[in-house]
């Protein structure tokens, strides 16, 4: 795995009373690991104002005292505040979160728990245990390893800033003004040039992007309800139900339900063309149906196929697994509705990404230009 100071590069922010009260306390040593790394540190003796928490999002890591009194056990409202600035941290941000303190691990953990945000990101350690750069850098190295998400958010990280970094030197070497170049190129064409410049953005960054490796050793996940998370890995990486735009986008889906009957819409219609969002925005929308996962590689005529990881497609109709809580809707390319984005907006409940959305309108092409052929006579072949 990689060093872990490569994946910790960047500002760190430590908070601890010590700061303040200039005592020998080990998060000095703590702090000097760092800084002999030529990590910079940005050091508070005590929580900053909630206010202040948005500039924190990009700080590579945050290193937090549990208690920022001089009392021997923590007063009930220190620990609630607390609770509150890494509640506010997460809204913000995802990044790795140490506690380090002179407090049991087993009773910062329990009202971590008890709030509900004992996550992934939190590392806790008592100080006596971090007594040597070595010890420190070795008890988040297996920490790391033993929580793949802060592995790849790091390598991520580094990838995606240096190919953020490229685009925007490439297109200032060409031009000062390519901003403006670009977004006269789109208004003239009567495009959004918000959408369309965030487009272009984006899809440079991701083809300026090195492929980067994720070394990261087999980790063996317990079996409990292992179907029902796997879906909802799924899903998330398929499906996106928040942060959806005011406006229709191709692949957004939507949810009717009729005399206790549920259906689905998935909008095929490419975003050149609805991307104002106007009401009279008209969608092209697939009609789609839950799966009876019953049905799959059963003996029956209707059987549904599942072979090699993939659901089999007619060519009428294309399956789509896992969305809206893990289920398997088939879209029918023969049932094709026309609906007002004025309509049914209220009924979108998450939108398809590519390459899934893309997926589908490749099919639908393939069923809507189809050549019909003659049937060949049973005789010519029994």
């Amino acid at each position: 795995m990689t060093d872990v100071l490569e994946l910790f590069s960047g500002i760190g922010v430590i908070i601890d009373d010590a700061f303040e009260h200039k005592n020998d306390d080990i998060i000095y040593k703590i702090k000097e690991s760092f800084e002999k790394k030529n990590i910079p540190i940005l050091t508070f003796y005590k929580l900053p104002e909630l206010s202040m928490v948005t500039h924190f999002k990009n700080v590579s890591f945050i290193i937090l005292d549990w208690n920022l009194t001089e009392t021997p056990s923590v007063p009930e409202a220190v620990i609630q505040d607390i609770i509150e600035f890494i509640k506010k941290v997460n809204s913000y941000a995802y990044l790795p979160l140490f506690i380090f303190s002179n407090e049991a691990p087993n009773h910062i953990i329990l009202k971590l728990e008890e709030a509900n945000i004992y996550l992934k990101n939190i590392f806790v350690k008592q100080k006596q245990e971090l007594k040597t750069s070595r010890q420190l850098f070795s008890f988040i190295k297996k920490w790391i390893k033993e929580t793949p998400s802060i592995y790849v958010l790091k390598k991520m990280e580094a990838s995606v800033l240096k190919s953020k970094n490229d685009l925007f030197w490439d297109f200032q070497n060409i031009n000062s003004d390519w901003v403006y170049i670009l977004q006269k190129t789109i208004t003239s064409d009567g495009a959004d040039a918000n959408i369309d410049l965030l487009n272009i953005l984006f899809k440079n960054l991701i083809a300026r992007t090195n492929y980067t490796e994720f070394n990261m050793p087999p980790k063996r996940i317990k079996n409990t309800n292992l179907k029902k998370d796997i879906r909802k890995v799924l899903e998330c990486e398929r499906f996106l139900t928040k942060n959806l735009p005011d406006n229709p986008c191709f692949g957004d889906i939507f949810k009717t339900t009729n005399n206790g009957n549920i259906s689905y819409l998935l909008n095929i219609r490419p975003d050149c063309d609805i991307i104002r969002g106007e009401d009279k925005t008209e969608l092209y929308c697939l009609k789609g149906r839950v799966v009876d996962e019953t049905k799959i590689n059963n003996k029956s005529k209707d059987a549904i196929k599942f072979e090699k990881g993939s659901f089999i497609n007619k060519i009428t109709n294309t399956y789509i697994p896992f969305i809206d809580n893990g289920l398997i809707i088939e879209f029918l390319f023969y049932d094709l509705k026309i609906k007002k984005w004025k309509d049914i907006k209220n009924d979108r409940i998450g939108r398809l990404l590519p390459p899934y959305i893309t997926r589908v309108q490749q099919n639908y092409s393939l069923y809507s230009q189809r050549q019909g052929l003659p049937s060949i006579p049973e005789k010519a072949i029994k």
